[in-house]
């Protein structure tokens, strides 16, 4: 799970446990590294000798036992004989709890794809019927290699409507306030404390979507995970405008990209059942949509170049059409964007339904697709933002 300062300890001998296990390293209370097959896990034992907390223990690998998703840590069984004893073997991820990374100062984009990131973990895990009761920087995780969200520690899950007999968990700060009273508990918990999150996250905006989500009353808050995604998808979004149909013609992509999707994909798909098969098809679709943006970018620069030119041939007042970039406005490019945009996602989409040959396979793409999709999306449309806007300042200046 997570690679930071550890205790080196004495691993028991072959005859005290059923071998296969060397290196172990303790973590923390209840938690250590150990090697196996050449390959690092982690092992979660309780924290303390006693049947509740081992009745705890195996609960938490059953709820665990049932979640497969790219931003969850992997669980794979439960051994009664491991070198830390009777424990809980997860995926080891090197990487640094949220706090510690957001020490690192991340730049927007990054902090923008983790948040979704965690949104697609949390909602998935609701969809499962499960509330995960304490979300806190502590049981997030982001990867050394990607910068990528590893969700962790559901110890203290229940389903919806029963909550393992008033044992609730949840830390003081981010648990909700129906948590910390042991009431009846319902996945707007889980929305509280990623509010809290957010302000962590996003320290100086989205005030009004993180008020929303810490709302005292549940029943003010975002009722799931899809109502706070599309406030969050929506939170800077242009102002209505109507669909420009000669402007389709300019971002049309070719259909002979369905082709070569539908041939690099076909391999792929022969054999999806390992998470390493599932990761080449979703780099692929990726790449796909990668290149559409790209197309999509170069599209939407010409026509704000074609804006400037205007403006230099004294065909366009400068003072609108620097607010018609400031504010968002009603341009030929933002036109062209949520043309194009809506075409992608189509796409996006319409590939989607094409992989897996299970219905988790359908859902583990689901997932890993939506969020490479929503991270090219932010990316690209942020990097067009900031050229238009930055050349409009340069060139403000210059003209004074």
């Amino acid at each position: 799970m997570i690679s930071e300062s550890f205790t080196p300890i004495n691993t028991p001998s072959d005859s005290d446990i059923s071998g296969s296990y060397s290196e172990l390293t303790k973590l923390s209370d209840g938690l250590f590294r150990a090697k196996k097959a050449g390959k690092f896990f982690i092992l979660k034992t309780a924290k303390v000798t006693s049947a509740r907390s081992r009745n705890l223990l195996k609960r938490e690998y059953g709820l665990n036992a049932t979640l497969s998703h790219p931003h969850i840590v992997s669980t794979f069984t439960f051994e009664e004989n491991t070198p830390a004893g009777p424990a809980i073997v997860m995926e080891y991820v090197e990487g640094r709890t949220l706090d510690k990374f957001l020490k690192e100062n991340p730049s927007k984009q990054d902090r923008n794809r983790i948040f979704l990131q965690l949104l697609d973990a949390v909602g998935y895990i609701h969809r499962k019927g499960l509330i995960h009761n304490d979300l806190k920087p502590q049981n997030i995780i982001i990867t050394l290699k990607d910068n990528d969200l590893k969700l962790i520690d559901f110890g203290l899950s229940d389903d919806d409507s029963n909550y393992l007999e008033n044992h609730l968990g949840g830390t003081q700060g981010y648990a909700s306030p129906e948590l910390r009273a042991k009431s009846d508990l319902d996945s707007r918990s889980d929305i509280y404390s990623i509010g809290m999150l957010m302000k962590d996250i996003f320290p100086t905006s989205l005030s009004h979507i993180k008020s929303r989500c810490t709302k005292a009353d549940r029943n003010l808050r975002y009722s799931n995970i899809e109502a706070l995604r599309h406030a969050y998808n929506h939170r800077n979004l242009p102002y209505r405008i109507a669909a420009i149909s000669t402007l389709i013609a300019l971002i049309l992509l070719p259909t002979i990209l369905l082709f070569r999707e539908r041939n690099k994909l076909a391999a792929a798909n022969a054999s999806i059942s390992t998470i390493d098969n599932r990761n080449r098809i979703i780099d692929s679709i990726g790449t796909i949509l990668q290149q559409d943006f790209d197309t999509l970018y170069s599209a939407c620069i010409k026509e704000i170049n074609k804006e400037y030119e205007l403006v230099n041939k004294g065909l366009h007042p400068w003072q609108t059409f620097h607010g018609e970039l400031k504010d968002f406005g009603i341009t030929s490019w933002r036109l062209l964007w949520v043309e194009g945009e809506q075409r992608i996602s189509d796409r996006a989409k319409a590939i989607t339904e094409q992989q897996g040959t299970t219905p988790e396979d359908k859902a583990y793409f689901s997932d890993a697709i939506r969020s490479r999709y929503h991270r090219i999306q932010e990316d690209t449309f942020q990097k067009i933002y900031d050229q238009s806007y930055d050349k409009a300042e340069f060139d403000k200046a210059n003209k004074r």
